[in-house]
C-alpha cells in the first residue's frame, strides 16, 4: 500500500521552499531527511507490535539533491503493513491500526515552517549532504515487497 501526502499552506512559506530547494538542494534534502526520520521515529512508536518485524521493517528513503522532485518515502515492508494498517477492527495490546497516517496527522501541522527553519540552518552551517540515520528500503532485509504501508513527501521544484 502506498499513500502520499500533499502539504499545503501558507502561499509565502510554499514559494520560499520552492525557492530554497532550487537553490540549495542538498541543504533542503537533509532538511527534509530530517523531518522523515521524525516521521520514521514517531510511526514506529505507534505500529503494532507482536513479534517486532513489521516495527523492524521501518524505512526512510534518502531524498536525492539532484532529482526534479526532491522527495522521500517512509513506510514498513513487512508483508502484512497494509493489512495491519487499515484493520481498524483489530485490537492490539500494543501500538494501533493507522500508524502511519495518524503520524503523519500529528506532524502535519507546522512541516513547511519547520522545513523552511532547517533548510536554512542547513544552509548556515554549511550542511550540503544528505547523511543516513536509519534504515532505507534498499538497505532493508525486506525489500522488494510489494505490500507496505508507506507515505511520500517532498517538494517539486519550479
Amino acid at each position: 500500500m502506498k499513500m502520499r501526502l500533499t502539504v499545503t499552506g501558507e502561499k509565502e512559506v510554499q514559494a520560499e521552499i520552492a525557492r530554497m530547494s532550487v537553490r540549495y538542494p542538498g541543504a533542503f534534502a537533509a532538511a527534509l531527511y530530517s523531518e522523515g526520520v521524525g516521521i520514521y521515529n514517531e510511526a514506529r512508536n505507534r505500529v503494532p507490535v507482536d513479534s517486532g518485524y513489521l516495527r523492524d521493517s521501518a524505512y526512510v528513503t534518502k531524498p536525492n539533491p539532484k532529482a526534479q522532485n526532491i522527495s522521500l518515502e517512509v513506510g514498513f515492508g513487512a508483508e502484512h503493513a497494509s493489512l495491519q494498517h487499515q484493520k481498524t477492527e483489530y485490537r492490539h495490546t500494543q501500538g494501533q491500526a493507522k500508524y502511519l497516517q495518524n503520524t503523519m496527522e500529528k506532524l502535519s501541522p507546522g512541516f513547511l515552517q519547520r522545513l523552511a527553519t532547517a533548510t536554512q540552518k542547513n544552509v548556515a552551517a554549511g550542511i550540503e549532504t544528505v547523511t543516513a540515520a536509519v534504515p532505507s528500503r534498499k538497505g532493508s532485509r525486506l525489500r522488494g515487497r510489494a505490500s507496505r504501508a508507506s507515505r511520500a513527501v517532498g517538494a517539486k521544484r519550479r
